[in-house]
């Protein structure tokens, strides 16, 4: 139970720019893309216009792939 505890109260990484988990800036484009790892490999969901439109697929791709154990911010 204490991992689960702790997988769960993981916070994001100091480098991270938007504030939500699985959500990165792309400054080629300037969109903010979401991309989430799966099984050890990365999968891409898209790119939106404002940070807050990433974190919401994010958090929906993230409920859809993980189930349960979903880390939802």
């Amino acid at each position: 139970m204490n991992y689960l505890k702790t997988l769960f109260s993981l916070k994001n990484s100091k480098k991270n720019t938007s504030g939500y988990r699985c959500v990165f800036k792309d400054k080629v484009r300037g969109k903010w893309r979401v991309q989430i790892k799966v099984n050890g490999e990365y999968l891409f969901t898209g790119r939106y216009d404002t940070k807050e439109e990433a974190a919401k697929a994010a958090k929906e791709a993230r409920e859809k792939l993980h189930g349960q154990f979903a880390r939802i911010q």
